[in-house]
């Protein structure tokens, strides 16, 4: 009888008690009034619903799953079918399926044509959310950078125009030596190897870059006729902004000082291409273009525009003192 009255018996009896509320199993403990009919049959309720919100969540996700594994089956059966069909060697047979099925097996970031829910923002709102994400990665450029600062709604228009932030996986190719030039790319996350080989390049022996975040590729693009002159090729997860050279383009005339501006600087990146040779500077590659430094290309530029951009380098530099002197007063 002592045993039967202790507290660890009276919580194992609660716990079995509570056990069978929830579960909807039945237990041998009935309640004996109108109070305790009335919280059993809140407990039984609660279990209901507990247990079949649970069983429900349980069925959609094996559910999606099942349907995720019979759509990447499928598609790997395809793929077989087509290089079968196709007599591919077996060698490169196996290196094509191991990589689609690792990569069917991997997450990848969202692109912005991905989020549906991004086509019921207004126009501007829109604009605004893509400035704020391009803004930190485009600004690294001081080309981009002053024009920011010189015409932001012209900016706006830019990003949402000639610009795009696109996620890549690793082991992609970025671009292919000897094919036409279309977009400049600026690596916001991730690295890529830069291969250059003397078939396609004026070097001696293949040689190899690691390009890490924070670089411009193939800027060549944006102001001349190029030619890839390497291949880059992504070795982890990337982030890259790609500005499309033909969109920029279409941009640019809709804003008569950012035309000249833009005009002018074309005009001295072209020449440093032309004229980047040994003895006297390195041959351009996608990487680099001697002489092209923002500042440097600055300072090959006619004295008017030189002004202008000294005069706002020096409000900005005004600015962020102020702002400076201003955040150490509070």
């Amino acid at each position: 009888k002592d045993a039967e009255t202790s507290v660890v018996s009276g919580y194992t009896a609660s716990f079995y008690w509570a056990s069978g509320m929830v579960t909807l199993a039945g237990t041998d403990i009935y309640p004996v009034n109108s109070f305790e009919r009335l919280f059993s049959v809140f407990c039984l309720i609660l279990g209901l619903v507990g247990s079949s919100t649970i069983v429900s969540s349980l069925s959609a996700s094996m559910v999606e799953v099942g349907m995720a594994r019979k759509e990447r089956t499928q598609k790997l059966r395809i793929l077989r079918r087509y290089l079968r069909q196709n007599g591919v060697t077996t060698n490169l047979a196996v290196a094509v399926q191991t990589q689609v099925s690792k990569r069917l097996h991997e997450v990848q970031a969202p692109t912005e044509n991905d989020v549906s829910a991004l086509q019921d923002l207004g126009a501007s709102l829109r604009a605004k959310l893509r400035s704020e994400i391009l803004w930190p990665h485009v600004t690294s450029h001081g080309f981009f950078r002053f024009l920011s600062n010189l015409d932001s709604a012209w900016c706006s228009r830019f990003f949402m125009g000639a610009m795009d932030l696109v996620p890549f996986r690793a082991n992609d190719d970025l671009f292919l030596p000897s094919v036409h030039a279309v977009a400049a790319y600026y690596l916001a996350r991730g690295s890529i190897d830069y291969l250059q080989e003397p078939r396609s390049a004026p070097v001696e022996k293949p040689t190899s870059k690691t390009v890490q975040a924070g670089v411009w590729l193939s800027e060549s693009a944006l102001w001349a006729k190029w030619i890839h002159v390497g291949q880059a090729h992504t070795t982890a997860v990337c982030d890259i902004v790609v500005v499309h050279g033909d969109r920029l383009r279409e941009a640019l005339p809709k804003q008569r000082q950012v035309m000249s501006l833009a005009s002018h600087y074309a005009k001295v990146f072209h020449s440093c291409i032309i004229t980047a040779k040994p003895p006297n500077a390195p041959w351009p590659s996608d990487l680099e273009v001697p002489f092209t430094d923002w500042a440097e290309a600055v300072l090959a530029m006619n004295e008017n525009w030189q002004m202008i951009i000294s005069e706002q380098a020096v409000d900005m530099l005004k600015l962020t003192y102020r702002r400076g002197a201003r955040s150490l007063l509070l």
